[in-house]
């Protein structure tokens, strides 16, 4: 069930140029950059215009380009070219991404949730592959871009699909939904992210809950009965399965329940429990990992995955980027967990600052965490009392936000630097921290704290300390 230029008027409305364009599509691509020969490059206005790439597209090989009509009239000419001519490319995109899903007959399981969601697919990919020809959404392809890019990956060896859903305006994830038509929905949790756009915890609430109403009443929802916005959501799937902590707290209309055990954890903070018979210990640091963990077991259990393979493959994973990876660099111990941050994600990573055993001093970089719009002062308030509960010996505060941290723990406050250069950021944690110490970085991935990191890991390679 390849897709073929021939039919694609007919699925997305578009005109094809050369008129007899035929045969079938490549690989899609949206950057120009690492484009490769035989691809099909989409024009899409994103932060860039894609049209302004497209003759870049066609130097390194694309096969074609899907591009808007009214730029193909205006477009300069490119020697033996291939134009698929919509209205508006992105639309063509979400169209073309949605019949070609809908010719599969397979199970498609969508994730989201405000913490967690990547770990989340990550965990349930690796048992899931134990049975099933998966695919799944790659890196962070959760948006209306990386979800359709996904879906139009599908062939027909594939035997189920697995997508994590992002949103930060009402509406992203019934839109999500539409395309991509899952029979399955995974909501691991409900907590203050993207509350710009979604304006309060009750509008995350029903922003996540558009993933269970959007089911159809032979699918599945699988109910995380430890969160209680979640088990207090409705769904228009008939079945659902509720996994938690806490046995008693399932629903009445749940059909079957998964309830784990925990246990006490492993070196390095790494959650350990108990399912059924089974024992997990996870290869990743953090206790809040046990919840995506068993939510991960939960989905699988369902689809046949036996406890035993999958405590295995759970016990030898890879870290995850940007996931409290620790790496130690001249006798320092570096803990990166600045993928993204929200007051949930912030709690659960200074928890595990404090559970770890060191000889020497913990620090933290901290920096804004965004997208909270008109609770944006209050989280980060609430992040300084945080801070002040915590053991950590320093904090070094990064960006316009976090500042009003200090006012709450002076004492803690090491540092405070408000934009980039970060060049002055990096000279104060040298000349603080010393053999035996462990500094965390936690802020938005819009902090890009990776360039501090990646510069305080050379100076302390050259260096030492």
């Amino acid at each position: 069930m390849s897709l073929f230029f021939e039919e694609l008027p007919a699925l997305i409305h578009c005109s094809l140029k050369p008129a007899n364009l035929r045969g079938k599509m490549g690989p899609s691509c949206i950057d120009s950059r690492i484009l490769k020969k035989g691809e099909v490059f989409w024009a899409l206005k994103d932060e860039a215009d894609g049209h302004d790439f497209v003759a870049d597209a066609f130097r390194k090989g694309a096969q074609a380009a899907v591009v808007s009509r009214n730029w193909l009239k205006k477009a300069p000419p490119i020697q033996k070219a291939a134009y698929i001519a919509v209205s508006d490319p992105l639309k063509a995109l979400h169209n073309l991404a949605k019949s070609h899903r809908r010719r599969f007959h397979i199970p498609v399981i969508a994730i989201t949730g405000s913490n967690g969601k990547t770990a989340t697919k990550e965990l349930l990919a690796t048992a899931l592959s134990l049975r099933y020809n998966l695919l799944k959404s790659q890196g962070n392809y959760n948006n209306h871009i990386g979800l359709p890019l996904t879906l139009l990956q599908l062939h027909p060896d594939i035997e189920m699909v697995l997508l994590e859903m992002g949103a930060n305006q009402p509406g992203d994830v019934a839109k999500l939904c539409g395309i991509a038509n899952p029979n399955y929905g995974l909501v691991i949790n409900v907590g203050p992210a993207h509350l710009e756009g979604l304006g309060s915890l009750e509008g995350v609430a029903s922003e996540k809950s558009s993933l269970f109403n959007s089911l159809p009443s032979t699918g599945t929802a699988f109910i995380n009965c430890d969160d209680a916005k979640v088990c207090a959501m409705d769904s228009t799937a008939t079945s659902m399965v509720c996994y938690g902590f806490d046995a008693e707290r399932a629903g009445e209309e749940c059909d079957r329940m998964v309830c784990a055990e925990m246990l006490e954890p492993a070196d390095d903070n790494r959650a350990r429990f108990r399912i059924r018979d089974t024992v997990f210990t996870l290869s990743w640091s953090g206790l809040h990992q046990a919840s995506n963990a068993l939510a991960a077991i939960t989905v699988a259990d369902r689809f046949g995955v036996p406890m035993d393979e999958m405590a295995e493959a759970f016990a030898s994973l890879p870290p995850l980027e940007g996931r409290l990876q620790t790496e130690e660099i001249a006798g320092v111990t570096i803990i990166n967990d600045a993928y993204n941050a929200n007051l949930g994600s912030t709690k659960s990573a200074l928890e595990f600052l404090q559970a770890l055993k060191t000889s020497g001093k913990k620090f933290v970089v901290i920096g804004d965490h965004l997208e909270l719009g008109t609770a944006s002062d209050e989280q980060h308030c609430q992040i300084g009392h945080l801070l002040a509960d915590s053991d950590i010996d320093g904090a070094f505060l990064v960006g316009q936000k976090i500042q009003s941290i200090s006012r709450l723990v002076p004492e803690l406050v090491l540092f405070y630097v408000a934009n980039e250069p970060y060049d002055s950021l990096v000279k104060e944690i040298l000349a603080t921290i010393q053999n035996g110490d462990v500094i965390m970085f936690k802020a938005s991935r819009g902090m890009q704290l990776e360039r501090v990191m990646d510069s305080l890991k050379f100076k302390l390679t050259e260096k030492g300390v």
